[in-house]
């Protein structure tokens, strides 16, 4: 579907491009992180800084209860050391905290939502060793209100654990550990401002500050939007690299967001989107009201599944819609038509897009979505089904090959009755095992049962998946039963094919051509 987008052109206040450098004063217990690279200072407005607050928030929480951890990764270092040293704290404060985290875990947020709460309270409190809001109840967000209180046990876990020299032993070595995010910082300015085709953004009234969080889980960045600050909270990494995905996240978002605050009013009348998210399995709670959320995230996706494509992106744009992200579709055909217009910024193009969004559009892709949904869901289940066969497939090979070995070893001990049984046994989990059957013939052969020898013989040489050797052996063996039993010109016909027969036989052939030669003449000739 081709949008009608309506292009403005507009100055954005937000492209001044001037080189800012934040020195502003920050709350006591805040330091900063040192010195930015000069490139990375003269290309946008990031903050590097240290927390302690933060650092005992987190603390806290720990030794509260949080005990989450990325699959397949092990807590870092300075967790390690923190969670064990707060388990000397007073019994009487570890029951109030673990009593507080349960109480305040049971109504919160789906995956770690919930941890948003006590960043922003630890980012309204004052620094040690006071811990103090420094607000009036009205101004505090609802999540902080919902743990308002937490800030005094956090004030007694700083006292009673001495958190106060754990913090004056890490500052510097989390300083230095976040000097490794400035090439990070720095590769995601460069890719997203090529992208937008704009040059990198310095806004005087607006930053992105980081905080390293390393008593957090791996690999999870925490952000909070504060007034005009952006705080990403990082936690530890292998590599800062790999926290650069969801730091491009939070940059768009510190891009996008005040772009689509200008279109407010016209977004808010055309707010019925939010009834198809409302209305979606998966939801997300943090969409179900905030029709802001969700436009800005539903751009900052599709602008990321555009910058690195995953393997199954209709698997990918299906999910978002189903989390409430509805306008996924729309904007990620939209910045399809962006990319063949290289002579506009996407700044400029975002206009005519937002102003595009209509009902019309997203009960479309409703419609859509569904359709792609069935169609993965069709394919799945026949993924599905093919990879239990073949897991089956694998398990009765290994039974398979289990048996033929019990066989081989029963047979070379002399054992025909017990081998018998084995290969019979064999042969009801797998009919036609060329194998089996090769083993039921030779014990056939060893008691002198000729006929029936004979038999297996030639089930052996005609199985579908037999070995060329296997085969041979087989047609020379019912060969010389067919000369035993004076039946000369069809043994020598048997004789001819295994001598005819290509490969490595496993000295057949040349028992086949000394069986040739020991046979009389027959009558015809």
């Amino acid at each position: 579907m081709q949008e009608n987008f309506r292009v403005k052109i507009f100055l954005f206040c937000f492209l001044l491009v001037s080189v800012q450098v934040f020195s502003q004063s920050v709350p006591r217990g805040v330091e900063s992180g040192g010195s930015p690279s000069q490139d990375l200072r003269s290309s946008s407005s990031i903050e590097f800084r240290v927390d302690a607050r933060v650092f005992a928030v987190t603390a806290a929480l720990n030794a509260a209860g949080f005990d989450y951890e990325t699959t397949g990764k092990q807590m870092s270092k300075e967790r390690t050391t923190i969670r064990e040293a707060l388990q000397h704290l007073e019994p009487a404060l570890q029951e109030r905290l673990k009593k507080f985290y349960e109480t305040h875990k049971a109504s919160t947020k789906e995956n770690l939502d919930w941890q948003s709460a006590y960043i922003s309270l630890a980012l309204l409190l004052s620094g040690p060793p006071n811990f103090a809001i420094g607000l009036v109840e009205e101004e505090i967000p609802e999540d902080v209100l919902e743990i308002r209180g937490f800030e005094f046990l956090v004030e007694e876990v700083y006292r009673q654990g001495r958190l106060g020299n754990f913090w004056q032993h890490y500052k510097p070595i989390y300083a230095r550990k976040l000097k490794g995010y400035e090439a990070v910082m720095e590769k995601v300015i460069k890719d997203t401002s090529h992208y937008f085709r704009i040059a990198p953004i310095v806004d005087p009234d607006r930053k992105i500050i980081l905080i390293p969080n390393f008593l957090n889980a791996n690999g999870v960045v925490n952000a909070r939007n504060l007034e005009q600050a952006y705080y990403v909270m990082i936690g530890p990494a292998d590599e800062p690299s790999e926290n650069y995905k969801q730091l491009q996240h939070e940059y768009l978002h510190f891009l996008l967001d005040p772009l689509v605050r200008r279109y407010r009013n016209i977004l808010f009348r055309l707010r019925s989107f939010m009834e198809v998210a409302q209305d979606q399995p998966s939801l997300r709670p943090g969409y179900a009201n905030d029709w802001f959320l969700v436009v800005v995230e539903s751009l900052v996706e599709s602008i990321q599944l555009k910058l690195d494509p995953p393997d199954n992106l209709e698997k990918e744009i299906v999910e978002y819609f189903r989390k409430g992200l509805v306008l996924v579709p729309y904007f990620y055909r939209g910045l399809g038509m962006y990319e063949e217009n290289e002579l506009i910024s996407l700044p400029v193009y975002t206009d005519g897009l937002l102003q595009g969004i209509s009902d019309a559009v997203v009960q479309e892709d409703s419609k859509t979505i569904s359709i792609l949904e069935s169609r993965i869901k069709t394919a799945e289940d026949e993924q599905n089904k093919l990879q239990k066969e073949a897991l089956r497939a694998e398990a009765l090979g290994r039974q398979v090959k289990g048996l033929l070995a019990e066989v081989g070893a029963l047979l070379a001990g002399g054992n025909l009755e017990a081998a018998q049984e084995k290969s019979e046994q064999l042969l009801l989990i797998d009919s036609g095992n060329a194998n089996a059957l090769f083993y039921l013939a030779q014990i056939a052969s060893q008691r002198n049962q000729l006929d029936v020898a004979a038999d297996y013989y030639r089930k052996t040489a005609n199985a579908p998946k037999v070995s060329g050797w296997i085969r041979a052996w087989c047609i020379l063996r019912i060969g010389n039963y067919l000369a035993f039993g004076g039946d000369i010109d069809e043994a020598r016909v048997k004789f001819r094919a295994v001598l005819e027969m290509k490969g490595d036989l496993r000295g057949a052939r040349k028992r086949a051509q000394e069986s040739l030669e020991r046979l009389p003449l027959s009558k015809v000739q």
